[in-house]
C-alpha cells in the first residue's frame, strides 16, 4: 500500500493447502494508527484463495498487536516458548475464514 510519501505498509502471506499463514504486516511510523494495518488485513481476509484459516504468530508481548488481532476475529490457540530471537514467547493465533467465527 501507497501514498504520495511512499509505501504506507505491507503485508505477507503465504497459502499451505487449506491454510493461510500472516507472515507480516508492517506499516510506516509516518502511518501508525491511521488504519494502514487493518486495511491491508482486510485485504488479505477477502482473498483467501482455497484456504478456509487465517494463522499467525505474534510476540506474546506485544500487547496492541494482540488486541488488534482479538478485534479482526482471532483466537489464540497456543504458545511457542522463546520463539523470537530475544527469547521471547509467540501467542499462535487463528481465525476461521469461511463464517469469520474464532477458530480454537
Amino acid at each position: 500500500m501507497a501514498d504520495d510519501d511512499g509505501v504506507a505498509g505491507y503485508a505477507v502471506s503465504r497459502s499451505i493447502g487449506d491454510v493461510v499463514d500472516l507472515q507480516r504486516i508492517g506499516v510506516s511510523p509516518a502511518h501508525q494508527r491511521t488504519g494502514v494495518a487493518t486495511v491491508l488485513l482486510d485485504e488479505l481476509l477477502a482473498h483467501p484463495g482455497e484456504a478456509d484459516r487465517m494463522m499467525l504468530e505474534v510476540s506474546a508481548a506485544n500487547v496492541a498487536a494482540i488486541a488488534f488481532y482479538r478485534r479482526s476475529g482471532f483466537a489464540e490457540l497456543a504458545t511457542r516458548p522463546r520463539y523470537y530471537r530475544d527469547g521471547s514467547d509467540a501467542l499462535v493465533m487463528s481465525r476461521d475464514l469461511g463464517s469469520g467465527r474464532m477458530v480454537r
